[in-house]
């Protein structure tokens, strides 16, 4: 087992997405940090009676809660494909021809995706700390007390590091139906901590530990002014005034004997789920599944064929082909879950097409637009149109064309409602198949654009649809996209020109 965690530590740590993860959270805990002014509120409380970020304690409470929001999809993302690391290096077909304990694999694989979240859980302390010498030079904490908020994001450790591995494991969990569930589940338990902090099942499914957070800042407020809090702002763009004159210093965080009972069921369903999944994998099947998957390459032999084939139109030609591509990676139940949701889309009323229905179409076409870019660059092939001149960039163009014509036509049930609505939805499309297309890319992969994507229509689904106003006039959401989808078509020239 310390071979495996050995080997597999300094693979995943080695890769630049790693970094990438580590960069990516000195960034959100720096965004974490409550600023009281710009356009976004990171964390407000009750500005009518208390100075926001008055101490060195709001620092911590606040970079915490921020990342128990993103953090678990973020991590969850980065270790998604653990076992299938082995996959790319050709590990399991060895794997299935000698005896070995599954049981030691899996759990070196899960101590191994373990210490690489602790490594980051400690570079953001570090950094946090870093951000309050800054912010407030001179005042200090107790390090318990800023410690202790961080406390709560251990747990979340061990259960992202679980579930990234059985949800690889069990095949229905394996590809993007189990991101997207695993990410709606931590963000509702994050979003359901807020008022239900004090249920017991909760502090223990939640991989964010927020029902830490919120209960403390409940009881600060409860010992400092004498009543709960009742106006609480968490990444708000909401405009208010701070008249408050009082300070709040928030107190440490008082772990129970029933804390850590909690603690220790966690690892009880951790090593269930890990045992299980243990009995669950095959290297065998993993083995056949890459012969399974490779493509059939049909040589033509008959020159008029060829020459029959030549003479179609290539235009016609490729925009099928990248079509295919795109589609028939699909799964049957994928394919049907879009075609029932768009028939429902024609009989439905205005509202329930802009709050469950669109929403929903747009994660049931996730699988097919997190494949842009990044699919086709997994085949040597894509490689070789290299040799032939702007033969990539025909590629990249139809395949373009491809998925915004399919996103057209998914849209089009919203679209007859009035022209300013069409106008909306075809610049969202054109946005979204840019930003799919650069970002597989620049990161070889779907990720990225999945983890965009989940978060957009979570906060879709829970009724802030300003960010997709199909109801109302409100041309600069029209003139942002079309700015963002301008970014992202230059950043795409660039990618070509550092390539050449």
């Amino acid at each position: 087992m310390t071979r495996i965690v050995k080997a597999t530590f300094l693979e995943r740590s080695r890769r630049l997405s790693y970094w990438a993860l580590i960069i990516l959270a000195l960034i959100a805990a720096v965004i974490g940090y409550p600023r009281i002014k710009g356009p976004i509120k990171v964390f407000v409380l009750e500005p009518n009676l208390f100075i926001q970020a008055s101490n060195p304690s709001w620092v911590p409470v606040s970079v915490v809660l921020v990342l128990g929001l993103f953090l678990p999809i973020i991590s969850y993302l980065f270790l998604k494909n653990t076992i299938g690391i082995d996959d790319q290096n050709h590990t399991n077909v060895l794997m299935a021809s000698v005896s070995f304990s599954k049981i030691k694999y899996i759990g070196g694989k899960f101590l191994a995706n373990c210490l690489l979240l602790f490594i980051l859980w400690i570079v953001i302390i570090l950094a946090t700390i870093i951000m309050v010498i800054l912010q407030f030079p001179g005042k200090f904490i107790d390090f318990y007390q800023f410690l202790t908020p961080f406390l709560t994001l251990l747990p979340g450790i061990f259960i992202i590091s679980t579930l990234a591995i059985f949800t690889e494991i069990v095949p229905f969990l394996r590809g993007i139906l189990g991101i997207i569930l695993v990410s709606f589940f931590s963000l509702i338990c994050y979003g359901v901590s807020i008022e239900n902090y004090n249920s017991f099942f909760l502090k223990i499914i939640n991989p964010s530990g927020s029902s830490y957070l919120f209960k403390m800042i409940q009881d600060t407020c409860v010992k400092t002014v004498g009543q709960p809090l009742k106006q609480t702002m968490l990444l708000s763009s909401g405009n208010f005034k701070e008249t408050g004159k009082q300070t709040l210093f928030f107190l440490p965080i008082k772990f129970t004997q029933q804390d850590l009972l909690i603690f220790i069921i966690q690892l009880i369903i951790c090593i269930v789920m890990l045992i299980l999944a243990g009995f669950i994998f095959s290297p065998h099947k993993y083995s056949n599944k890459i012969r399974k998957n490779s493509i059939p390459i049909n040589l033509v032999h008959d020159h008029h064929k060829l020459k029959t084939i030549n003479s179609k139109s290539a235009s016609s030609s490729l925009l099928k082909t990248s079509f295919a591509l795109l589609w028939r990676p699909l799964s049957i139940y994928n394919k049907l879950a879009l075609i029932i949701l768009w028939l429902t889309a024609w009989l439905s009323s205005l509202a329930i097409k802009q709050l469950i229905i669109l929403p929903l179409i747009l994660l049931t076409e996730l699988p097919l637009l997190s494949n842009l870019g990044s699919q086709i660059t997994q085949f040597s092939f894509y490689q070789w149109l290299m040799t032939i001149p702007k033969a990539q960039n025909k590629q990249q163009f139809f395949e373009y064309v491809a998925s915004l014509t399919f996103t057209l036509i998914l849209f089009l049930p919203f679209m007859l409602k009035s022209s300013y609505t069409a106008l909306l939805l075809v610049c969202f499309s054109i946005m979204i198949c840019m930003l799919a297309q650069v970002l597989g890319l620049i990161t070889k992969g779907n990720r990225m654009f999945i983890f965009l994507m989940v978060i957009f229509c979570f906060i879709y689904l829970n009724g802030i649809t300003n960010l997709l106003p199909i109801n109302k006039l409100n041309p600069s959401v029209c003139l942002v996209y079309l700015g963002v989808t301008l970014v992202l078509f230059l950043i795409k020239c660039s990618l070509k020109q550092l390539i050449k």
